[in-house]
C-alpha cells in the first residue's frame, strides 16, 4: 500500500508503565503501545502555517497525558487550487486506513470536491475555513462562524458604532481575549516564538484536534463510523470559549467578539456574544 507522503510528520510516543505486584516485590509490566490516531490536515493554495501551529499544539497537549489511549499524529498534504487535485489528494487519504479523520482549510470547489470522497467513505472532516460556505454532508463540522453568526456581530457592531463612532471588526476570535484558556493557548504558543501570531485559523484548528480526541472518549473506539457518529455530542472550551454542535447538528455554535483596532495589530474588546447559534442555508 502506498503511504501517505508527509511534509511534517509529529510523533511523539508515549508509554503507560503498569506496576504490579510478584512475590511481595514490586515490578513493572512490559510498556504498553499506543495506538495511533492520525489526522490528516488539508490546505489549499496560501499559506496554511497559523492553522498548522494551532494543530501541531494540540497534538502536543494530548500527547503529553500519559494516561490517555492515544498517540495523536498529524500529516500535511497540499489539497491543491482546483477540484481536479482536491479530489486525487484526498482519494488518497481515504484509501489510507490509518487516517482517522481531516482537519481541512479549504473551501469553494476544493471542498466539496475533497468532501464527496471524503463522505463516501465515511471519514470525519472538521472546516476550519472561515470562507468554506455552508456545505452540508453527513461527515462534514463546520467551526468557522456562518454568515448568519457574523451578520448578528456586525449588527451589534453598528449599533455600537452608532453611540461610539468608528472602525469595529467582528470575528469569532481575537488574541486580545480575555479567557484563561486563551491565556493558556498563547502561552504555549509563543514558548517556541516568542513573536508568533493566533489568528482564528490557528486557533480553530487546535479546537478541531480537541473536538475529535472528545469524540474518541465518547465513541471508545477509533473507528471512522464510531468517531463521526460522536462529533455531534463532542464539546470544547478553549481559547475561543465554548464551541458545541447544537441539537447534533454539524455547524458549530460560536462565540463573536467586536473589538476596534489599535496600535499596530491590536484590537481592544469592545463587546461579546455568547454561544450565537448557526442558521446554515442549506439546512
Amino acid at each position: 500500500m502506498t503511504r501517505l507522503s508527509r511534509a511534517r510528520r509529529i510523533t511523539l510516543a508515549f508509554v503507560v508503565s503498569v506496576s504490579v505486584s510478584a512475590g511481595g516485590c514490586g515490578e513493572k509490566a512490559p510498556p504498553v503501545e499506543k495506538q495511533s490516531y492520525q489526522i490528516a490536515f488539508v490546505s489549499g493554495a496560501g499559506d496554511a502555517t497559523a492553522a498548522r501551529r494551532g494543530l501541531d499544539l494540540a497534538v502536543e497537549e494530548l500527547n503529553a497525558d500519559s494516561a490517555g489511549p492515544y498517540r495523536f499524529e498529524v500529516s500535511a498534504v497540499d489539497g491543491g487550487s482546483d477540484a481536479a487535485s482536491a479530489t486525487a489528494a484526498c482519494e488518497k487519504l481515504v484509501a489510507e486506513p490509518e487516517v482517522g479523520a481531516i482537519v481541512g482549510l479549504q473551501s469553494g470547489p476544493t471542498l466539496e470536491a475533497c468532501n464527496a470522497v471524503a463522505s463516501g467513505a465515511g471519514l470525519p472532516y472538521l472546516s476550519i475555513g472561515g470562507a468554506a460556505g455552508e456545505v452540508c454532508a453527513e461527515n462534514l463540522y463546520h467551526i468557522a462562524p456562518l454568515p448568519n453568526q457574523l451578520a448578528a456581530g456586525e449588527e451589534t457592531a453598528r449599533g455600537i458604532a452608532a453611540r461610539q463612532p468608528g472602525t469595529l471588526r467582528v470575528s469569532d476570535y481575537f488574541q486580545e481575549v480575555q479567557l484563561p484558556a486563551n491565556d493558556t493557548f498563547l502561552a504555549a504558543l509563543r514558548e517556541g516564538d516568542a513573536a508568533a501570531v493566533a489568528t482564528p485559523e490557528s486557533v480553530r484548528a487546535h479546537d478541531a484536534v480537541h473536538l475529535l480526541a472528545a469524540a474518541l472518549r465518547q465513541a471508545g473506539s477509533a473507528d471512522r463510523p464510531a468517531v463521526l457518529a460522536a462529533l455531534p455530542g463532542a464539546t470544547v472550551d478553549g481559547p475561543r470559549g465554548p464551541v458545541s454542535f447544537p441539537a447534533g447538528g454539524r455547524f458549530a455554535t460560536l462565540n463573536l467578539y467586536i473589538g476596534r483596532p489599535g496600535d499596530g495589530a491590536q484590537i481592544r474588546p469592545v463587546s461579546f456574544m455568547p454561544a450565537v447559534a448557526p442558521a446554515p442555508a442549506c439546512g
